[in-house]
């Protein structure tokens, strides 16, 4: 797992999987993109994002695995959970547990933040497919910003950059 600290900005835990983080779905968004780097294999990338403003501090955890294919496009897939009967997941930055799953009126944010950026992954399947949701601290605008993390985190992975390198480089621009 990296960690990495954001100057007056909060916190990005990167990991490669976290299984407690899976849901059933109960649905899906869908979107495309114009394809750009070549990829190596598949990936599995995990992102949790913690912001801090004051005595704010949203936060967001997504994931997401990417299966290479032919073609000239990225396709995104942004599954998302159905009702509040979800499991308790653990955070890998703050002491209280997410709820695993993500609530589909995050789900249009998520895939905004996606496929912000054309040309950044590779021809395949980009599936979300873990997230935990804080149910006190959550909005679209920190899942979205999750989403530019979990991106910048498959390509850098795919391309086999270095990982906190790329993840910081997007996190200042915050």
């Amino acid at each position: 797992m990296i960690l990495i600290d954001v100057e007056r900005g909060g916190q990005i835990a990167v990991a490669d999987d976290l299984p407690e983080a899976a849901y059933a779905p109960a649905g899906r968004l869908t979107a495309s993109r114009p394809a750009g780097q070549t990829s190596t294999g598949p990936a599995r990338v995990v992102v949790e994002v913690l912001r801090r403003f004051g005595g704010h501090a949203p936060r967001a955890l997504l994931g997401g695995q990417f299966a290479p294919g032919t073609g000239t496009s990225t396709s995104f897939e942004v599954t998302y959970a159905a009702g509040s009967a979800a499991s308790p997941c653990p955070s890998m930055l703050w002491k209280q547990p997410y709820a695993a799953g993500l609530a589909e009126e995050f789900a249009p944010a998520v895939l905004d933040g996606l496929v912000e950026e054309a040309g950044v992954l590779p021809a395949g399947v980009l599936l979300v497919d873990r997230a935990g949701v804080d149910e006190v601290a959550a909005s679209e605008w920190v899942f979205r910003q999750a989403a530019v993390m979990l991106r910048g985190a498959l390509s850098a992975t795919l391309r086999e950059a270095d990982l906190e390198t790329e993840v910081r480089s997007l996190a200042e621009k915050w």
